[in-house]
């Protein structure tokens, strides 16, 4: 069988925002969901907790999967995606500088 590595990509919310990130890497204005590996034995419902708490700082309260694609790049990966649900009080970000440039909640009208 074909390795595939899985990674989740999530769509994080408290309500009535979303929150985006961009990489140094990224072209400017270019933002998009919380993304990260699986790590071994731990289920997409613990790596979308793990990624959300390492990258911005946030505890997610509620979370649900939506939808799974096949992903090539940079290597064979099952992108599974969520959105996951942050209390209106924890809307303090507390990014990890060492994987993101910049976090930041958007309105629905951005």
């Amino acid at each position: 069988y074909p390795q595939m590595s899985p990674v989740v990509i999530t769509l994080v919310s408290d309500g009535s925002r979303c929150l985006l990130a961009r990489q140094p890497s990224f072209p400017q204005g270019m933002y998009t969901a919380l993304s990260g590996f699986c790590d071994v034995g731990e289920s997409v419902e613990e790596t979308v907790r793990r990624e959300v708490a390492e990258e911005v700082g946030l505890e997610v309260e509620s979370l649900w999967y939506t939808a799974s694609q096949h992903w090539p790049f940079p290597s064979s990966c099952l992108m599974l995606a969520c959105h996951a649900l942050v209390g209106a009080r924890q809307a303090e970000i507390s990014m990890n500088s060492l994987e993101l440039e910049e976090a930041r909640w958007f309105g629905l009208e951005e």
